[in-house]
């Protein structure tokens, strides 16, 4: 009997997620910047006005095409594109779930929301930080930093508040 974790383990050793998923993802992506872009040109349809512009898609195709090959070659770019993927997902359903909680909290008038969401702008910062982040067998670096950089951080952290503070007096 198969089973959806039997499927899912076949793709994942066929090579599914290392190379077709990365290639389609780049493929998508280049081929509507090109197409939306019209860098190739267009074709001009009609006459008079009725005339309309089509991309060239052609070439947009067989250059989108080519790139994606050619970057999935380079096994570095699947390894960051598949590490910083997961952790992008991981980050926009807790900034979804931040959304719903800070809605719930402030409420439909939008009264003192600035805090909330000047809080939620940091930390979507410090999670898009975190995201170039390396992880490699099972240990974060993220967390692996010495007494005089946490010193440091603190210190710049200790300073923007009191300037914001001195600015809002």
């Amino acid at each position: 009997m198969v089973n959806l974790y039997s499927l899912l383990y076949q793709l994942e050793s066929m090579g599914f997620y290392e190379f077709v998923l990365p290639f389609l993802l780049i493929f998508t992506v280049i081929f509507a910047v090109l197409e939306k872009s019209q860098i190739f040109g267009v074709f001009k349809t009609g006459t008079g006005a009725t005339a309309t512009s089509v991309p060239k898609t052609n070439i947009n195709l067989l250059f989108s095409a080519v790139l994606g090959l050619m970057l999935i070659i380079n096994t570095d770019v699947i390894i960051l594109m598949n590490n910083y993927l997961s952790k992008m997902a991981l980050i926009i359903v807790m900034s979804i779930m931040m959304m719903l909680l800070i809605a719930t909290v402030t409420g439909k008038s939008g009264d003192n929301i600035a805090a909330p969401f000047g809080l939620a702008a940091i930390i979507a910062v410090g999670a898009a930080i975190w995201s170039f982040i390396p992880y490699q067998y099972g240990y974060n670096r993220l967390f692996d930093v010495s007494n005089e950089v946490v010193s440091v951080m603190l210190l710049i952290g200790l300073s923007v508040a009191f300037v914001v503070w001195i600015k809002k007096r």
